[in-house]
């Protein structure tokens, strides 16, 4: 080190003003690798956040739909993507086998997610009556849970019925919908949480 030193003063002039610039410049860059270190500590702990999230619909034994899977996923992906950008920028192409695993792993996680579910429950609408808390798969987690109020708890909820996911399909089938669904989220900026909301 002294060596190079020593050369770049020989090759660039005075002393001084190369230890002035070879500081500034250590300054520098030391001020970006830490601010980098800061956000994959803040990625990470979002990531795990993410996960003890997964975790507690799993472990209180709370029924849970597709739409709370989707979220959690959706944002712990987010955080370890940013957690491999971070970590590729502070050791540059050490991590490339890391962020192709992670590709793989996430396209994984895609293919089960979406994958087509086989809808058991035919009926296109249920009346409000009729549903308890078993039917969220059919009738959606708010209004099963709006149903348990009402047929199970006695609390005053008006009559009435729930279009299903059956007839939501079909509608979203009958009229090519799902094309414009994929061309939108193939848009959406991976790293704007609030975009992919």
């Amino acid at each position: 080190m002294k060596q190079m030193i020593k050369y770049l003063k020989k090759v660039f002039g005075k002393s001084e003003d190369l230890d002035l610039n070879l500081t500034e410049t250590l300054r520098h860059d030391f001020k970006e690798r830490y601010h980098t270190f800061k956000l994959l500590l803040a990625a990470n702990n979002a990531a795990l956040e993410n996960f003890a999230q997964i975790e507690k619909l799993l472990s209180e034994g709370q029924i849970f739909g597709m739409a709370d899977v989707n979220t959690n996923i959706t944002a712990a992906c987010v955080n370890v993507s940013k957690m491999i950008r971070k970590l590729d920028r502070l050791s540059p192409d050490k991590y490339k086998a890391l962020s192709n695993r992670f590709d793989a792993i996430q396209n994984d996680i895609s293919l089960i997610l979406n994958r087509t579910r086989v809808i058991h429950d035919k009926r296109l609408v249920i009346d409000i009556s009729k549903i308890d808390r078993t039917l969220s798969d059919s009738v959606g987690q708010k209004m099963a849970n709006l149903a348990e109020i009402k047929n199970n708890l006695g609390f005053k909820v008006p009559d009435g019925f729930v279009i299903t996911a059956h007839a939501c399909e079909m509608f979203i089938k009958y009229n090519a919908l799902q094309i414009e669904i994929n061309r939108r989220i193939k848009t959406i900026i991976h790293d704007d949480l609030e975009q992919i909301y």
